[in-house]
């Protein structure tokens, strides 16, 4: 008995020439994300140092009122701006260490991170005579998330 062996024989030409486009793309794609991502880190920390200054101001004004209110009547307004400046300056401290090769998710409480995004509102809505009434699911487990990101989500909200 003899032993018979077919062989088929075909071009890989194509194949090697999508795979070699495929790779293009892939690489070019990285390069626009890289491109991207250095554009947004240096917009956020533009905008971070351009937002910090009056932010600081701010504040202090808040601490000079507080100083200032010796019989207490402003007390709670001053609270809320401090309350706010606080916010916002966690924000812009975000906004400054934004680096998108950099952000990690970390394990967070979901209803915190909307709670302290309102918080940046709470006065502007208190002065506008908007009342911020928050329902949030209770006992949620830790979302894994990059916190800045979702932050940014609930204030573009």
């Amino acid at each position: 008995m003899q032993e018979e062996i077919a062989v088929s024989l075909h071009d890989i030409t194509p194949r090697l020439q999508l795979e070699e486009q495929k790779n293009r793309l892939i690489e070019q794609e990285r390069h626009h994300r890289h491109a991207i991502s250095n554009a947004l880190h240096q917009m956020a920390s533009a905008v971070s140092k351009k937002i910090g200054d009056p932010v600081k101001l701010i504040a202090l004004a808040a601490e000079t009122f507080k100083i200032k209110d010796k019989n207490g009547t402003l007390a709670e307004e001053i609270d809320k701006l401090r309350k706010s400046v606080s916010s916002v300056t966690e924000l812009i401290d975000h906004l400054a260490a934004l680096d998108p090769y950099k952000m990690t998710a970390t394990r967070a409480d979901l209803n915190d991170l909307i709670e302290q995004c309102l918080d940046a509102f709470e006065l502007d809505a208190h002065k506008k005579g908007i009342n911020i009434i928050t329902t949030l699911a209770e006992n949620l487990p830790p979302v894994k998330a990059v916190v800045a990101e979702i932050k940014q989500v609930v204030i573009s909200l």
